[in-house]
């Protein structure tokens, strides 16, 4: 499979500055406390990429974010004399990002040690962590800042006119730095002295589906006999996303799990309830329409993204490798609305957006339940004239590709700092009635069992749909899709 890379902004180099708040006394020497100045370099990582999870650096990728920086708080934790200091600042302090750098330059006052630590914290608009950070102590500092946190992803990034605001956080634990006394704040402009380097990422990722120009949206509907019986035509396709996390940690842990909780959920009969505890769903709520590409290069797909307002956010999801289920995984909910070319035998006209009822044997479609079972069929409600397809962000075979040998998704894990993408390149069979997926979204009692079972592994061998998946450094990870039922 091909796997495209971009990667993110490049350094961005402040140093900042405003009086700093502390938050213990220093024990000896009081007049050390915030007594010197240090300027601060933030980067935003080299993107990663990954089919499963990030490994190696890739430096060709395009797709740099739209993102507007609003705040930034930086905590320097004295481990020497035992002083946690800290600064925010607001767009009033800096011009925003030129050529890779947040300008002007500031200096945060700091106090004097030979191992301090930098973490930073950008755009944390719902104070998720940061009052809870400034009241940590410094032997409690990296816990606290290696805590999960409850939050959704809409608490975490929300598109503003033109820009994404994101959460961001250091991506690995900091390493110790000397701040030597009496810089001044010009001179920690320079950054010739006490300078720290951290490198930050954002908290959530960006999933995305686009569809190809050419597609044929007209999809043949068979007959217990495999007789073509009825066709029907997409008319309109958007997408959500489901089952994002409800938690994330501040810093991002080594291995890629995510909080504990959703990491060791297991959907069974007994336990799917728990679900909704574990997982957001707020995103099917809302969806968006797919937006057209010819194909899936780079430039498209980074195109769409820059287009699309507002973006679809997600919190990691990961799981041990024997772990991934259905009920466990974040997803895209793909709708397509279709008209049939005929209802009731064939002869009646169908009503755009009414109800409509598909006979399992005949493979035609009725205005009523009554008159698809007339003759002792059983019948599959769309309500609205919808279909539904469920397609994994990042799974690590993809669906019906024959040039992973036809080998089956077994895991899907998403991790911070990503773009998920899949691209649409047929329609192979009409999608389900509903999504088992959404604790919110029941099967019509009147149905047949939904094929979508949340205690299933990933992927079983019917295969509905034909996707590309690309994931994009901010990292993107893409995909292509013939949309069927892969379930």
């Amino acid at each position: 499979m091909k796997i495209n890379k971009l990667f993110l902004i490049g350094a961005v180099a402040l140093g900042l500055g405003f009086t700093a708040c502390t938050s213990e006394d220093v024990p000896d020497p009081e007049q050390a406390k915030g007594s010197t100045y240090a300027s601060i370099s933030i980067a935003f990582p080299k993107a990663t990429n990954t089919r499963a999870l990030p490994e190696d650096y890739n430096e060709n990728g395009e797709w740099t974010g739209r993102d507007a920086i609003q705040s930034i708080t930086v905590f320097l934790v004295n481990e020497t004399v035992g002083t946690v200091d800290y600064s925010t600042f607001t767009t009033t302090s800096f011009n925003g990002i030129e050529n890779g750098i947040l300008k002007p330059n500031l200096a945060v006052k700091a106090t004097p040690g030979e191992s301090v630590k930098a973490y930073v914290v950008i755009n944390d608009k719902n104070d998720k962590v940061t009052t809870d950070l400034k009241g940590a102590t410094v032997a409690g500092f990296p816990a606290a800042f290696s805590a999960a946190v409850e939050a959704v992803a809409a608490d975490v990034a929300a598109y503003e006119p033109d820009k994404d605001v994101i959460l961001m956080t250091n991506n690995v634990e900091p390493t110790a730095v000397s701040i030597v006394p009496n810089v001044s704040e010009e001179a920690a402009k320079l950054g010739d002295t006490n300078l720290i380097k951290v490198n930050v990422e954002r908290v959530v990722s960006r999933a995305i589906v686009t569809i190809g120009t050419g597609v044929t949206k007209t999809i043949t509907i068979k007959n217990t006999q495999g007789q073509t019986a009825s066709t029907i035509t997409i008319t309109d396709v958007k997408y959500a996303v489901g089952q994002s996390n409800k938690k994330f940690y501040i810093l991002k842990h080594a291995d890629f799990a995510t909080p504990e909780a959703a990491y060791s959920y297991i959907p069974t009969t007994s336990n799917l309830d728990a679900r909704s505890d574990y997982f957001d769903y707020a995103g099917l709520a809302s969806f968006s329409t797919v937006s057209p590409i010819a194909d899936k290069t780079n430039a498209n797909v980074v195109a769409a993204l820059v287009a699309e307002t507002p973006g679809k956010f997600v919190l990691p999801v990961t799981h041990l490798d024997a772990n991934y289920r259905k009920g466990n995984t974040s997803y895209f909910e793909i709708q397509a609305t279709f008209t049939p070319d005929g209802v009731d035998g064939g002869s009646g006209n169908y009503t755009a957006g009414s109800n409509v009822f598909l006979g399992l044997n005949d493979g035609k479609f009725y205005t009523s339940r009554a008159l698809a079972e007339a003759s002792g069929q059983k019948s599959t409600l769309y309500k609205g004239g919808v279909a539904k397809y469920i397609v994994w962000l990042n799974p690590d075979y993809i669906p019906g590709d024959e040039t992973d040998g036809g080998k089956l998704a077994t895991k899907s894990p998403t991790v911070r700092n990503q773009v998920y993408h899949v691209h649409i390149t047929g329609f192979k069979a009409i999608g389900v009635p509903n999504n088992p997926l959404n604790p919110d979204d029941p099967n019509d009692p009147g149905n047949p069992e939904n094929p979508i079972d949340p205690t299933d592994p990933l992927e079983n061998e019917d295969t509905y749909l034909s996707v590309e998946i690309t994931v994009l450094p901010y990292t993107v990870h893409s995909y292509e899709v013939d949309l069927g039922v892969d379930y």
